[in-house]
């Protein structure tokens, strides 16, 4: 317990990392840095390459790859790889906010939700966006900020229409013109049979 309120106090940091000079309350939390950040990662995951500092960790990672998930909550059947996600998830249920803020008293379910909101307090928004000036508290706000612009870019792209080739500035389309048939004079018959000529003779007062 002792232990855990120097966490809380502004108290001396007697134990310094050799090699970055960071300061620790703790010596174990001194170990534990060295440990992560200064020695070799001696277990290496078979399946993806990744290294880690702590056997424990590859148990964890590996379940990424077979799918395991031995923790069950004990509230419903949801199942989790991590004993830490399932923790997280109970208190969905409970309703347990073990993470006070120490300036406001606003209590937070998730350690991660706690960290943000004292940002909100100090000011720092260490994640800064590549395409323009502004910075956020939160990653989540800073992935939907790039989104914005992503649409923005979208709206002011234009639209390329095809080209079409010309001869002049004046151009029309032409479509293709039925030909009309020329008209044919009338066929004139000509009877040369000298029975039939006097046939018609015969009977030209009658028409």
């Amino acid at each position: 317990m002792i232990q855990h309120t120097q966490l809380h106090n502004e108290v001396e940091k007697p134990f310094k990392c050799e090699v970055c000079q960071r300061a620790f309350v703790l010596r174990t939390m001194m170990v534990t840095h060295i440990k992560l950040c200064h020695t070799e990662k001696q277990h290496i995951c078979e399946c993806c390459g990744s290294s880690f500092a702590f056997r424990n960790d590859l148990v964890r990672h590996m379940r990424q790859h077979t799918g395991e998930k031995p923790y069950k909550c004990t509230h419903c059947d949801k199942t989790f790889g991590m004993l830490k996600s399932m923790k997280r998830h109970v208190r969905s249920h409970t309703g347990e906010r073990p993470y006070p803020c120490g300036q406001c008293g606003k209590a937070f379910s998730d350690k991660q939700h706690l960290k943000v909101h004292i940002r909100t307090h100090t000011g720092e928004k260490p994640y800064k966006c590549s395409l323009c000036d502004r910075a956020f508290a939160d990653r989540s706000n800073l992935r939907q900020h790039k989104r914005a612009h992503q649409g923005q870019s979208r709206r002011q792209k234009p639209r390329v229409r095809p080209a079409i080739s010309q001869s002049n500035d004046n151009f029309a389309i032409q479509l293709p013109v039925a030909q009309s048939q020329p008209v044919q004079p009338p066929v004139q018959l000509q009877f040369d049979d000298p029975i039939y000529n006097a046939f018609l003779m015969s009977y030209k007062d009658v028409l």
